[in-house]
């Protein structure tokens, strides 16, 4: 038997996740898990847990604070699995000796707060849902060693046992063998009630410990009357005489066809499980709604029991929120009801499918709400500012008082701050309309409508803030392309002087430049493009073979003193100009070798041959111009992923040595040599083996967690694992040990090692 230890975190960014809470079986501790596959093992530091144990239900609250070692600021990803029959009805965390309260907020929504607050690195928390049972949350940002403090509370009807029911909590597993220095457990019963680790004062049992080692989890029996059939009922009204109710019904023995029957006080929107048969000892959960008190019956197939449903009001009341989470859960089926659903989910503070939970620190949530006043004022005084460019009397008027209301509002949340001038909104449009104007890319129509709207901004006293800038920038614009013309007919004096006019011509260059419109590096970037114009010149002969003709020699010597000029040499530059000359040729292969994969015709002689031309180009090419190449290199690399999938399934049913595999594995090398690097051919074969492994390890993971580790099956899982991995040793393929899914096969013999645990636990 084997377990699995994580290794130390080396790299971020981290993944928290946890499997922790009240359970019937044990579960894994809480791991900081970044992407990079290595895990570190995060310990509970301290736990408080208390629970209100009402017959066979619970209301229970847990507090763990975590200690983190990590050396650097983290995001923590907390993925909470919580235990069949129970909802979770609350999360907080600790902002330091703040606790922040998560609440319910359209999903979306949620989303976008949380990552508008994150990019400023401050500190909310998301909790979404994302599968029955199972929530991320995501608390950012951790700072280096400072330890996470969450509260997670849950409502919970216990598991079936022979004499009554139980309530858990796995101490062990959360210890994970090392020391809490701090324990705290306080357990209220309203039945009978034993413990494992500790005795029950009366109803209560309390345990204070520190430095405290836990050999065992805890468990608490609830005792039931034994009964042919045992109820248990926790029903309480909810703001009038109208109440919710969860019923627990243990048959003695199986009963086929359940039909469920309640007399004696009036209930609706029932919940009851679907199912065609119900073992001896198995809990049949019913919620749903009542109207009035007073005594009742409940029968199951004919036999049937006495019930009380009281007229008293419960805080927190554990059966509205499993009516509420099963009610929740039904109407999620149907995409139509997401409006619905968000609702009820804000009603009952239950999260859905449609919506998280969002915590944000008090500090943190009004400096968010600055900011979206902030952003709606604007938004307000820049409607303002259309309506008057538009003489829409109307829409100014109303999104002035808008902005009005929003000033008011800003200034009593933040006293002193001193809101923006609704004419600065006029001037801010005004400033976009002469950026539209200046542009030059409207036509007659528009350019007349956008010049109405301009003077009708200005005529409600918007302020032109940038007309001197523009002046200048025009200005400035025009003394450029005036200096660029007179240093060109420069250089082309300066190509064909002779040595005793160049001083004369130098100085005369010098008064081009004397100037704070024209900035001296200029010099360089006109001289490179005119001695590109030349090299472009020189290689249109020397591409077509022709070599050291008079014009070339002409036009070497007249390079010279432009080069001089760019500071730059000749090898550059005729490097650059070689490799531009063959572009067209690279470009319009590349381009016919895109529309032949297009058409399918990816390994036909065509292709081929364009291959080859693309390869004969490029080795001609010193330079790397190939930008325009990508699209064609990811239709390639599509391909040679689908392959490479196949080659390596092929290698793992044991067919890699035959003539089909082999040539599978040339078509892919075939696809990927347009690429420039070989690494990109190494990861294809690295993701393809990656995929197929992880399969194997999942079929091997099943099989072990069975008890069918030996099994011909896992054999054979082996074996295909092992083909795969030799396959990749020879590619040269890399493998990460959790993208490959090694780690299920680690992680089942864990689950394993706890499962066999806590069996002999219970015997």
């Amino acid at each position: 038997m084997r377990y699995f230890k994580a290794a130390p975190v080396t790299q971020s960014p981290l993944l928290f996740t946890a499997c922790c809470g009240l359970s019937n079986s044990a579960h894994a501790g809480a791991l900081l898990k970044p992407t990079n596959g290595q895990t570190q093992q995060l310990t509970a530091r301290s736990l408080a847990v208390d629970a209100k144990l009402s017959g066979t239900f619970a209301h229970t609250t847990v507090t763990t604070i975590y200690r983190n070692s990590n050396q650097r600021r983290i995001e923590a990803d907390f993925i909470y699995s919580a235990p069949a029959g129970s909802v979770v009805t609350g999360f907080a965390y600790w902002f330091n000796d703040e606790k922040v309260v998560a609440r319910i907020v359209e999903k979306k929504r949620a989303a976008r707060i949380y990552q508008s607050i994150t990019v400023q690195r401050r500190d909310p928390a998301l909790i979404e849902m994302i599968g029955k049972n199972s929530f991320r949350a995501r608390i950012s940002p951790i700072e280096a060693g400072q330890d996470l403090k969450i509260e997670i509370q849950l409502a919970q009807s216990l598991a079936a046992t022979a004499g009554g029911a139980r309530w858990s909590y796995p101490l062990k597993q959360d210890a994970d063998g090392g020391a809490l220095e701090k324990l705290s457990v306080n357990v209220q019963s309203s039945l009978p009630a034993a413990s494992n680790i500790e005795s029950f004062a009366g109803s209560e049992l309390k345990i204070e410990r520190e430095n405290f080692t836990p050999n065992a989890d805890l468990n608490v029996d609830v005792t039931q009357a034994a009964a042919p059939l045992r109820a248990g009922l926790y029903a309480a009204q909810s703001g009038g005489s109208d109440g919710f109710f969860a019923l627990s019904l243990v048959s003695a023995t199986a009963v086929q066809k359940p039909v469920l029957k309640i007399s004696g006080v009036a209930t609706y929107d029932v919940i009851a499980p679907k199912v065609s048969r119900l073992a001896a000892g198995q809990n049949y959960l019913v919620v749903g709604r009542y109207r009035g008190a007073g005594k009742g019956a409940v029968s199951l197939n004919g036999r049937a029991v006495q019930i009380d449903f009281p007229a008293q009001r419960s805080t927190p009341n554990v059966a509205e929120n499993l009516w509420a989470s099963a009610h929740l859960e039904a109407l999620s089926a149907n995409p139509r009801n997401q409006f619905e659903v968000a609702k009820l989910s804000k009603r009952f503070g239950i999260v859905s499918k449609w919506t998280s939970w969002l915590a944000i620190p008090d500090a943190e949530r009004a400096r968010f709400q600055l900011t979206t006043d902030l952003a709606d004022q604007a938004n307000a005084g820049r409607a303002y500012a259309q309506a008057i460019a538009r003489r829409d009397k109307a829409t100014a008027t109303s999104q002035k008082l808008e902005y009005a209301r929003l000033s008011r509002k800003i200034l009593v949340a933040n006293p002193g701050y001193k809101s923006p001038d609704i004419f600065d909104s006029l001037s801010a449009e005004l400033e976009q309309m002469i950026y539209l104007l200046d542009s030059g890319q409207l036509n007659q129509s528009k350019t007349k409508q956008v010049r109405l709207y301009v003077a009708n901004l200005k005529k409600a006293g918007a302020v032109d803030w940038n007309e001197q800038d523009r002046r200048n920038r025009k200005h400035q614009e025009r003394e450029v392309a005036k200096r660029k013309a007179e240093y060109k007919r420069y250089l082309a004096a300066v190509e064909t002087a002779k040595p005793g006019q160049k001083d004369a011509l130098k100085k005369k260059s010098e008064k081009i430049f004397d100037t704070n419109y024209v900035p001296t590096y200029y010099r360089q970037y006109w001289a490179k493009e005119r001695a590109d114009q030349i090299a472009k010149a020189i290689w249109s002969e020397r591409g077509k073979g022709v070599k050291d003709s008079p014009r070339q020699q002409a036009l070497l010597k007249q390079l010279q003193p432009v080069l001089a000029e760019a500071q730059t040499n000749e090898g550059q530059v005729l490097k650059y100009a070689q490799s531009r000359y063959y572009v067209p040729a690279l470009k319009k292969s590349y381009a016919q070798l895109h529309d032949e994969i297009k058409a399918g015709r990816d390994e036909q002689k065509t292709a081929i041959a364009l291959r080859t031309r693309i390869k004969a180009l490029e080795a001609k090419m010193p330079v790397r111009m190939d930008d325009f190449a990508w699209t064609t290199r990811n239709l390639s690399y599509e391909k040679a992923n689908q392959l490479a999938l196949q080659y390596v399934k092929a290698v793992d049913e044991g067919r890699g040595k035959e003539a089909d595999t082999l040539k599978l594995k040339q078509r892919i090398e075939t696809h990927m040599s347009i690429w420039p690097s070989k690494e990109t051919l190494k990861y294809v074969f690295s993701n393809a083996n990656n995929m197929v492994l992880h399969q194997n390890y999942r079929a091997l993971a099943n099989e072990i967690v069975a008890g069918r580790a030996e099994s011909a099956k896992a054999h054979e899982m082996r074996m295909r694992i092992a083909r795969v991995k030799e396959q990749r040793n020879e590619n040269n393929g890399n493998l990460n040990w959790y993208e490959s899914g090694e780690y299920l096969e680690r992680f089942a013999w864990s689950a394993l090692g706890h499962e066999t645990a806590y069996r002999l636990l219970q015997a």
